[in-house]
């Protein structure tokens, strides 16, 4: 769920006149911080492909993902990184990491190319019950792709 935050600067918030205060009105936009936890299930089908802004170029691939820890269930491993693989044969899947970014030691989620999942354990992943922060895009594309459980 994501919170909203003000920013607040008194300088802008106080304003003096006769001895008097008065609170100004804030024209500044919201601060948003988006927030994951719990465990998601990815919906049926296909998942849009994501587009975050992190992106890392090992042995030849691509990959474009978001840092945050999860694990996947049927998975014996913690992830810390979730994003498309894209291989230099053009192969293009949803993939988990475990050690970006210094190798791309990764599992598949989603194949683009066969459209299906691996299997349809890894279509449940959980990021703990300790909130993280994550972006915008992030934050957009999973509540379009998945349920929160």
């Amino acid at each position: 769920m994501a919170k909203i935050f003000t920013k607040l600067n008194l300088a802008d918030i106080v304003a003096t006149s006769g001895g008097k205060s008065f609170r100004k009105l804030s024209t500044e936009e919201p601060i948003v911080n988006y927030e994951v936890s719990g465990t998601w299930v990815f919906k049926e089908g296909e998942p849009t492909r994501p587009i975050f802004s992190y992106t890392v170029n090992i042995a030849g691939a691509t990959i474009n993902c978001e840092m945050v820890n999860f694990t996947v269930k049927g998975v014996d491993e913690t992830f810390n990184a979730l994003g498309t693989y894209t291989g230099k044969t053009g192969s293009v899947s949803l993939a988990y990491y475990t050690d970006i970014p210094k190798n791309n030691s990764r599992w598949t989620g989603y194949d683009y190319k066969t459209q299906s999942w691996y299997n349809d354990e890894r279509r449940t992943i959980d990021f703990g019950t300790t909130k993280q922060t994550v972006s915008k895009e992030f934050y957009i594309w999973l509540t379009e792709n998945a349920t929160k459980q």
